[in-house]
Order: C-alpha cells, then structure tokens, then sequence
C-alpha cells in the first residue's frame, strides 16, 4: 500500500537527516569560535556586539579556516557514511523486504536521489 511505501521510505531517509543534522552542528560549532573570547569576557554580548559592528574588534578567524579540511573532511565523511546505512537498511529491512519489487524500485531511487539533492548541496557549500 502506499502508507506502507511512504513509511519505509521515512525509515531509509533517516540516516541522511540525522547526518544532515550532524553536518549543521559541526558548521555551526566552528563558524562561532572566532565569538568565544567575547562570549567569555562579555557574557550577555551587548558590549561584544556593539564593537564588533563598529569594527573596533575584528574577529580572528584563524582557527576556523585551520579547520576548514579538517570540517570538510569530516562532512563528506559523514555523507558517505549515511548513504552507506541507508544501504544497508534497504538491504537488511524487514519493511523493504515485504515489498514486492515494482514497490522497491521507486523506494530506492526516491531515497537515493533525496541523499544525492543533500550530497551535492553540501558539497557545492564547501567547494
């Protein structure tokens, strides 16, 4: 039935999420180290935020653009690893097993493609 094609279908589009999640987080962490020290030194960020849109404190971005290969790395990484179990989730599931093959087919290409669209949008951010 279609309900049960559209649950499987969520159930494979799991790992994709989760790591698209886990890419956010880790982009979000590293673009906000050059706030740190003024988050420290001025914990409520009023005093930080005026200087820093007057251009009386420059953020060091150093760390960040030294991390930049090692980020990179690190969301291709984790891109690959969510296509791989989503491939093993199509393989071992018990819910794409008890689809017959005409159901399988469009399962498996809308999940592949939904990865593929994430893929390269993370990619073309990156490179």
């Amino acid at each position: 039935s279609l309900g049960t094609i559209a649950r499987t279908l969520a159930l494979l589009l799991l790992p994709t999420m989760a790591g698209a999640h886990l890419i956010k987080a880790l982009l979000k962490m590293t673009s906000r180290i050059p706030y740190w020290p003024h988050a420290l030194s001025d914990p409520m960020g009023v005093l930080a935020a005026q200087k820093i849109l007057g251009a009386e404190v420059v953020l060091d971005q150093s760390v960040p653009n030294l991390l930049h290969g090692t980020v990179t790395f690190a969301m291709v990484a984790l891109l690959l690893l969510a296509l791989v179990a989503t491939l093993v989730i199509f393989a071992k599931s018990p819910s794409v097993k008890k689809l017959d093959l005409p159901a399988k087919v469009p399962v498996l290409v809308g999940t592949v493609a939904y990865w593929s669209i994430f893929g390269l949008t993370v990619l073309n951010w990156r490179f």
